[in-house]
Parts: C-alpha cells; sequence; structure tokens
C-alpha cells in the first residue's frame, strides 16, 4: 500500500509531524539519498491513519512499518557508511603518497610520542604493582613509628619484637600480625650443596597475611614447627634439583638443622617480601644476637597486621597512637604507632618523595611528548589546508555536509595515528631490553602484555582525536566560493605562532629539568661526605669471623697492601639499622623527644674511614672501658644541649657508660637527609661486615690475598666482596635511573619538536617561494633572505624561553626539595637551555632556508 501525502493535508492547521522518536530514530537509519521520499512516506501514512482510524491505530502502523523495515534499512545504512569510510581510507592514502614528507613528518612524530608514552607507562605500570598481587592488599598495613624531632618528625617502619603478638592479642580489629626480618649472607647447606642467601624470619601469620602460593606442603603448618623452613621453587631446584625437598633437611649457619615444610612459588620482585627462605623469627636471636621477643626497646624489624574487611583504619590509628606508653615501661617514651597502607610502602618513603615523585614527572612528560607530537600534525595540517581547500569546495558543491568532512579529516588523522600505533609498537619491542636494564627490572619479568593493547588502543584513538580534532573543525569550515575563488587562507598564522611557542616552551622546559638533575647528581657524588669512601673494600662478617675477628683482622693488617681493619654492622652511607629514643642522661627534659642513629663498630672504626675528631678520642684498646663507653656526632651533642659532653654519664638503650670522644658530622646515610644524632657504639654481636682500607696499587693481589685469608678462617662461606663506593651509588639508584630516563626522552621531545620545525619551514619556504624570487631579482642577498625566513622562528623559540624559564624554576625547585643538600639553581643551566633551542631551531631550518635563499630566481618566478 502507497501512500500519497494530499497538498491539502499538509495546509491544514493541525498538521502534525511525526512522533520525536520515531522521527529520531527515522533521520538515523534513512539513506541520505532518499531521505526525504522516504519520511514523506511515512508521514504521509502516518497522517492518513491518523484521520481515519485515530491516533493510537496510526502509532501502531508506524512502529510495525518502522520494525518491518529495520533490517533492510540497517543494511542500507551500514552499507553506506563502509562506502563513506572506505572512501575516507583511499582518499588519506592519496595524501600519504602524494606528500610523502610531511605524512613522515607526521606518523615518525606520532610514532615516537606514542611509544615514548608506552614506555613511560610500562614503567609507571611496574612500580605501581608491588604487592598488588595480594588478595588481602587493601587490608594488609605495616607498623610505623613516629617521634618529634626538633621542629620535624621522624618516621621509620622500625618496631620491637613483642609488637606483632601483643596487637594480635589486645586489638579485635586485627585478624592477624607478624613481624619480619631479612638478614642476607647466611649460609645455606644441604649436603655438598652450600650458598649465601638471604633469609626472612617470619611468624606463621604471614602467611596467611599474604598471597604466597603454595607448590608444596601443608598451608596450614607453614613455620609453626620451631625447626621448619619454607623455600621458593627456584631455591628448591638450586639445593634439590629435581628431588622433592619436602620432608628434607637443610642447615642455616653452619649450625641449625631446619626440614623442609613447603615449597612455595617465586615471590615476585615487585613486593617486600622478595626473599627466598623463610624460617621461624624465634630463630634470629639464635643466629643474630638481635631480636629478643621480649624487648620493648629493640626497634629495628617489620610488623604487619591484617585487618578486617570492614574495619576502619582510621580507628585503629587512634587506638595504636598511645599504645606503646602502656605497653613499653620507659617514662621518657614519646613515640606513636601507625598504620602504613601496603600499597604505599614503595611509592611513598616515610622521610617524603619516594618512587610517586617520579611517577608524576615522567607522567608529565608523557602528556608533554604526545601534546608536542599532536601539535606537530595541527600545525602541518592547518598550513597546507591550501593543498586541499578545491577539494572540500568541490565535495561541498555535490552536497557534502559539514559533519561529513569533518568525520573524513578525523578519520585520516585516526588513519595516521594507527599507522603510528603499529610503528611505536615496533619501537617499543626493539627498546624493551634496554628499558628492563634502565629501570633495572629482572630479565624474567614482562612489562609488555596482551592484556593493556586495548589501553594502547585507546591512547591512539585519543591521540588521532586530538591531533585531528581543530583541523577537521578548521577544514570542514571553508566557504564554497571563497575556495573555488582561490581566496582561502592556509590557517590562522597567530594559531600556529601559539602552537609553535607552547611547543618550544615544553622542550625548553624539559631541557631545563634535564640539566638541572644533571646537576645535582653530580654534586651529590662531588659532595665531601665528611669521611674516606675510595679503596674501601666491605666483606660479609659470619658467626665464624666475628667470634675470630681479632686473629682475622691482624692477619689481614699482615698484607701489605692493606692499611686499616675494622667490624661495623651497616654500610656507611646508607644510614644506619637502629635508632631509639630510650636516651637518659643528668639534667635532660622529660618532655624532649630526643632520639639517636647507632652505629655499632670496633677500635679500627675512626682510623678505616678517616674520621676527624671535634673533641675527646676514639675507642682505643688500652681502656677495658671503652666497650661500655660512647662516642657520638656534632649533631647530637647540639641536640642534648650541654656545653662539655666529654666524660659524660649516659644511657643509650639501657646500656650505661661515658660520652669519650665527639666526631665531626659526617654523612652516614643518604644525602636527601640533614645529618642526624649518632652515637658509636662497641657490640660485637651487631657487627656484620668487616671494612678493609686497601691501597690503591695492586688492587687484585690484594683482594686475593684477603681472600686467602678469608678461606683460612671461614672455609665454608663463599668469599664475597664490595667497593664502598659502589654501595653508595645504589642510594642514589632511582636518581641515576630517572636522570637516564629523562636525558633519553628529552632528547626525543626535542627530536619531535624539530621534525615539526623542519616541516613547518619547508612549507613556508614553499608558500614564499615567489616572493623570494622577487627580493633576488631586485637585489636581496642569500644572507638577508635566510635571515627573513629564520626571524619568525627565532622570535618563537625566544617567547618559549620567556614562558619556560620561570615554570622550570618553580618546579626544579619544588623537585630538590626532596634533598637536604641541594645544588643552587644556576642561572647558566637555563641560558644553556635557551642556546641549544636557538641553536637546535637555526639548525633545523638551515636547509630549507639556505636552499630556497640560493635558488635561481628564473625558476622560482615561474612558480605556480
Amino acid at each position: 500500500m502507497r501512500f500519497i501525502l494530499p497538498i491539502k493535508i499538509l495546509m491544514e492547521k493541525n498538521f502534525i509531524s511525526l512522533p520525536v522518536l520515531a522521527k529520531k530514530l527515522l533521520d538515523l537509519l534513512l539513506p541520505r539519498q532518499d531521505h526525504e521520499q522516504l519520511m514523506g512516506y511515512y508521514e504521509a501514512g502516518f497522517i492518513e491513519i491518523k484521520n481515519k482510524k485515530g491516533k493510537n491505530r496510526a502509532f501502531i502502523w508506524l512502529w510495525k512499518q518502522i520494525l518491518w523495515s529495520f533490517p533492510s534499512l540497517m543494511k542500507l545504512k551500514l552499507t553506506g557508511e563502509i562506502i563513506m569510510i572506505r572512501n575516507y581510507f583511499i582518499t588519506a592514502f592519496r595524501n600519504i603518497f602524494r606528500h610523502k614528507g610531511y605524512s613522515l613528518i607526521n606518523i615518525a612524530g606520532l610514532a615516537i610520542g606514542l611509544a615514548c608514552c608506552m614506555l613511560i607507562f610500562l614503567w609507571i605500570k611496574h612500580e605501581w604493582s608491588y604487592d598488588r598481587f595480594h588478595e588481602n592488599k587493601e587490608n594488609i598495613y605495616r607498623i610505623v613509628v613516629s617521634w618529634p624531632r626538633g621542629n620535624e618528625t621522624g618516621r621509620t617502619w622500625r618496631t620491637p619484637p613483642p609488637l606483632a603478638v601483643s596487637l594480635q592479642n589486645d586489638l579485635v580489629e586485627v585478624e592477624a600480625a607478624s613481624r619480619f626480618y631479612t638478614v642476607s649472607d647466611l649460609l645455606v647447606e644441604r649436603e655438598d650443596n652450600h650458598f649465601k642467601e638471604t633469609i626472612g624470619f617470619a611468624d606463621p601469620a604471614l602467611f596467611s597475611i599474604f598471597t604466597l602460593p603454595m607448590e608444596q606442603g601443608d598451608q596450614t603448618s607453614l613455620l609453626s614447627d620451631p625447626q621448619s623452613i619454607v623455600i621458593s621453587e627456584s631455591t628448591a631446584r638450586k639445593f634439590f634439583g629435581q628431588e622433592d625437598p619436602v620432608g628434607k633437611s637443610m642447615v642455616v649457619n653452619d649450625n641449625l638443622i631446619f626440614h623442609v615444610s613447603a615449597v612455595i612459588e617465586d615471590i615476585p620482585k615487585n613486593s617486600i617480601l622478595d626473599c627466598p627462605i623463610f624460617i621461624p623469627f624465634s630463630h634470629l636471636e639464635n643466629i643474630t644476637n638481635m631480636g629478643n621477643e621480649k624487648d620493648w626497646g629493640d626497634f629495628g624489624y617489620n610488623t604487619f597486621v591484617l585487618l578486617g574487611k570492614n574495619v576502619d583504619p582510621g580507628l585503629v590509628n587512634l587506638k595504636l597512637k598511645d599504645y606503646l606508653d602502656v605497653k613499653w615501661e620507659n617514662p621518657d617514651n614519646d613515640t606513636e604507632l601507625a598504620l602504613q597502607p601496603l600499597t604505599s610502602i614503595h611509592l611513598y618513603a616515610l622521610g617524603g618523595g619516594g618512587p610517586i615523585v617520579y611517577i608524576w614527572i615522567f607522567s608529565i612528560i608523557a602528556v608533554f611528548i604526545l601534546l608536542i607530537a599532536c601539535i606537530n600534525f595541527m600545525n602541518l595540517a592547518t598550513a597546507r589546508s591550501a593543498a586541499r581547500a578545491k577539494e572540500i569546495g568541490i565535495r561541498k558543491v555535490i552536497g557534502a555536509e559539514r559533519k561529513r568532512i569533518m568525520q573524513q579529516f578525523l578519520c585520516e588523522s585516526l588513519f595516521l595515528s594507527f599507522i603510528a600505533l603499529i610503528v611505536a609498537l615496533l619501537i617499543v619491542g626493539l627498546s624493551m631490553r634496554t628499558m628492563l636494564d634502565l629501570v633495572d627490572v629482572s630479565s624474567g619479568s614482562r612489562l609488555f602484555n596482551l592484556s593493556i593493547l586495548p589501553l594502547f588502543i585507546v591512547i591512539t584513538i585519543a591521540t588521532g582525536i586530538l591531533a585531528g580534532i581543530y583541523p577537521a573543525l578548521f577544514l570542514s569550515s571553508f566557504r564554497t566560493v571563497q575556495v573555488l575563488k582561490g581566496k582561502q587562507r592556509s590557517g590562522s598564522p597567530l594559531f600556529r605562532k601559539v602552537l609553535v611557542v607552547f611547543q618550544f616552551s615544553i622542550s625548553v622546559f624539559l631541557l631545563i629539568g634535564l640539566f638541572l638533575v644533571s646537576r645535582q647528581m653530580n654534586f651529590l657524588h662531588e659532595k665531601p661526605l665528611g669521611f674516606s669512601k675510595e679503596q674501601i673494600v666491605y666483606i660479609s662478617l659470619n658467626e665464624t669471623l666475628v667470634r675470630k675477628f681479632e686473629p682475622f683482622r691482624q692477619e689481614l693488617l699482615n698484607n701489605s697492601g692493606v692499611l686499616h681493619v675494622s667490624a661495623v654492622s651497616n654500610y656507611l652511607g646508607q644510614g644506619p639499622k637502629w635508632s631509639t629514643s630510650g636516651i637518659k642522661w643528668e639534667g635532660k627534659d622529660p618532655d624532649d623527644g630526643y632520639s639517636l642513629s647507632i652505629l655499632y663498630a670496633d677500635y679500627g672504626f675512626a682510623d678505616t674511614f678517616q674520621l676527624e675528631l671535634a673533641a675527646g678520642r676514639f675507642f682505643s684498646r688500652e681502656y677495658e672501658s671503652d666497650k661500655n663507653n660512647f662516642v657520638v656526632n656534632e649533631t647530637a651533642v647540639q641536640g642534648m644541649d650541654v656545653e662539655n659532653p666529654l666524660d659524660m654519664e649516659i644511657s643509650i638503650s639501657g646500656q650505661h657508660g661515658r660520652i669519650i670522644g665527639v666526631l665531626k658530622d659526617f654523612h652516614f646515610g643518604p644525602l636527601h637527609n640533614e645529618v642526624q644524632p649518632l652515637a658509636v657504639i662497641m657490640q660485637p654481636v651487631y657487627y656484620r661486615y668487616a671494612a678493609v682500607k686497601i691501597r690503591s696499587e695492586d688492587v687484585p693481589v690484594t683482594i686475593g690475598n684477603i681472600e686467602k685469608t678469608f678461606e683460612e678462617f671461614s672455609p665454608k662461606y663463599p668469599f664475597e666482596y664490595t667497593f664502598l663506593d659502589e654501595i653508595l651509588d645504589l642510594s642514589y639508584k632511582a636518581e641515576q635511573r630517572s636522570q637516564i630516563l629523562l636525558k633519553y626522552f628529552v632528547l626525543l621531545a626535542v627530536f619531535i619538536s624539530c621534525m615539526g620545525l623542519f616541516g613547518l619551514a619547508s612549507f613556508m619556504a614553499e608558500k614564499r617561494t615567489k616572493e623570494i624570487g622577487i627580493r633576488k631579482v631586485l637585489g636581496a642577498s642569500e644572507t638577508g633572505i635566510f635571515v627573513l625566513i629564520s626571524r619568525s622562528f627565532v622570535i618563537w623559540v625566544l617567547i618559549s624561553n620567556l614562558i619556560a624559564w620561570p615554570l622550570a624554576y618553580f618546579a626544579m625547585n619544588r623537585w630538590l626539595q626532596n634533598f637536604a643538600y641541594r645544588a643552587p639553581i644556576s642561572l647558566w643551566s637555563f641560558i644553556f637551555a635557551g642556546i641549544i633551542s636557538l641553536g637546535i631551531t637555526l639548525l633545523t631550518i638551515s636547509w630549507q632556508s639556505l636552499r630556497v635563499a640560493r635558488r635561481d630566481p628564473a625558476h622560482t618566478l615561474k612558480y605556480e
């Protein structure tokens, strides 16, 4: 049945069109070429039935017609859209091959930008992944301690051994609690296999708090037996090969026999529990003389708790605040406890800063690099708009709507973006090995997997839309008459200038950041630490060597290449492992929140590290009482606020003695923090290393002699050594990695900017070909023409520097606050960045400028 709309119906005053929803649906479905005719059919039928049979019957008829014709309309619609999209891609292909140079610049810029963005995202993903694989990660917390330290608040994760059991007994909110402490370089034996391993000392509750999947053994009995040991898969293969290890015995520290109760999967490197072997915490005191389970004054161990699913951490923090006041019978206690979420441990350092700072920095850099690539696309697309003006005009003449033209240019932009994505994935694949090395990720780790590919596709689509939206809006706005008369301009020169200035502002900003980061790292590397770090070798001490340390030391000194030997508790320059606020002296203010870092060392400590004394003397074998005495640093004396500390009676963590010497301040911790109060104490049970000062001549021979002496006194333990300067470099590993990454990404950002600048210079030179020819005919020199073309670019770069300098100063000043000792922000870093940006600009545009300036006027006047 076919309805014809009578003219009289259209002229009736009570004429009613189709319902709104049906009309919109038909507008969407009807093919464009037959839209009016088909819409008239539906309208005529609807009105005629409405007038004859009523509104309800007309509605029923209309929706029956729409539903009946829906499949065929959808088919027509999709066919039309597919043909249209196919046309868009054909046009995009033609433009790519027609303008190969500009297309290459656009694709390369977008590809490098996407690759940088992907690599930075993969690094951020790795940093963010620490300890997020545990099932109860949202309810796992570490207990941290805070105390007043002058005008600041000191914070540490070091807690006393009895705390875990006490919290589980006293707080109903705590479902499980465990202590955790690692000791490296312990000898582990199984028949003929013996290796030095890192061992984690923990409670059975550790395995109910964290998700550590088992391969063999009983989940419910992990570490519940005092003589049980839990090992990882790789450790099982190392010691047992293909043999079943469960129930087999292993020897730790040369005298403790354990039986393997379980084998767990290898713990990922991105975990705070990264160690291959676990034994009960109760053995820590037997092996290291530390970790007394009743000592509330021994702060040095991790305490992890698992809270109930519906527990408010804020309420638990209120209970923890004064918890030590009751448990620790110390009237001078001014420490407070609090919860630290497991997922923030790696990201946020307790003293401020941490990887989160660099995550934000590199996230911003990724956005900047992608913006620079998008700006290149916008600039070149709008600059070359005149070349496509007639195409757009003809499309409009034959009926193309502005919406369709916008779709065309957005499709072209997305097409280029997906080509860039393929290139970017190749770049990422080729650079993955280098990236793993730079961010210090093990080769077995997989930064990239197919699950994150959809995210990269989303980023690519967003990039394509961002890069193409302005060109699409601009090109689709061309007026047909002006275009066909050849009067259309090639985009807004002001907008292009703004984009170039913005682009180079980012590049200069990043260059200044790179220079100041490098300056700060050089400053840290060259700053005097107050002690000698050259030619000092650290050797791990085991129980045998600690017992025989005096004869071992004497034997080492018999080597002509050895100058001094000292037993120490930790690596100098990385900070001490122990601190305490349990300090008493006559006249101390009870409300004084005074705390000390503790470093354990023997008689040769000052000579080995060439420390200077401000007053008094260092420990001496001539005085037996020195075993109970103390040597402090200048900062400790200032904090105690005493005029003459020498021979003053003092008690530190229950040990009573006298202060016999004051050392000049030296940086026993990283330069991120200021020098803290320090006490040096002689306690052999805490000695972990022998620090050996050697001569700079014949180092390999000296090391060989030290190894022979080591093997004589401790034949079972493998000999391992490390130079102190290598250890100190590890303290700034995060900054060094960031500096290297920053260098690469800044260079790529500048390179992308130069590519866009090169394309823009080529276009401007091409556009002014005839003008340059006329100028040459009238006597203009090549130098004058070069200056003419280069002048505007130089002005843009100078404006970029004026914008970037204050922003860079503000940002870098904020970053430097992470360091207690900072290199001054030098004006030369800004000037140098400005000179480099200007030089790169001139170098980039010089080829095009000189090529046009040297062209024969006879040829240039024939242009167009």
